[in-house]
């Protein structure tokens, strides 16, 4: 979640708890109006002001319905657990704040919200997306003049991919097994096929 869409979380909050009130506050128009003049102060989408403030009306008592076939989100969550002790008074001059005060918006108790928002957010995506250990590349390209021990190390590099670890004092031996086992094949390029003709 960026700094900017944490802020309009806030900003979607107060709009969701205190409804036509904050709307007629805000004094920039119709609702869709205030989306959009919200979106374009914080760099945002007008639709994310207005999908972050459904998700928040299903915890507060407005005349809206809300997101109520699911569970808000923790970033929503988190906001509302920050905010939910301030008055109107107080959320409506952090909103002020937020939206007029480019420089308020680095201050220290903002940046406090936008990082605990943020990290609740995080906690979401990580439980989304589920850590998957990606294996090295296993492909290696050896080239270079005659004789610099090019096919050693192909030996040693497939016998370390199969077995993990690699002795050198049994690297040829074991290769060997590998091979008569077929769990190891060379492929010899002819000297014309170059590097780039292979990639």
């Amino acid at each position: 979640m960026t700094a900017q869409n944490a802020l309009a979380t806030i900003v979607a909050c107060y709009l969701s708890r205190f409804d036509d009130a904050a709307y007629s506050r805000l004094d920039m128009g119709s609702k869709a109006e205030t989306h959009a003049e919200i979106g374009r102060l914080l760099g945002v989408k007008p639709s994310y002001v207005k999908l972050r403030r459904d998700e928040f009306d299903a915890t507060y008592d407005t005349p809206r319905v809300g997101w109520n076939q699911r569970p808000p989100a923790p970033a929503c969550v988190r906001t509302k657990e920050l905010l939910d002790d301030l008055d109107e008074e107080a959320i409506h001059d952090l909103v002020s704040a937020i939206l007029y005060e480019p420089t308020a918006r680095a201050s220290a108790p903002v940046s406090q919200y936008v990082s605990a928002i943020a990290e609740a957010d995080m906690s979401q995506t990580s439980l989304l997306i589920p850590e998957v250990a990606i294996p090295p590349p296993t492909m290696r390209i050896l080239f270079g003049p005659p004789g610099t021990g090019k096919t050693y190390q192909a030996a040693r590099e497939a016998v370390k991919l199969l077995d993990g670890d690699v002795d050198d004092s049994t690297v040829v031996e074991r290769h060997r097994e590998l091979m008569d086992q077929g769990r190891i094949i060379w492929v010899t390029f002819h000297p014309s096929y170059s590097y780039e003709d292979f990639v």
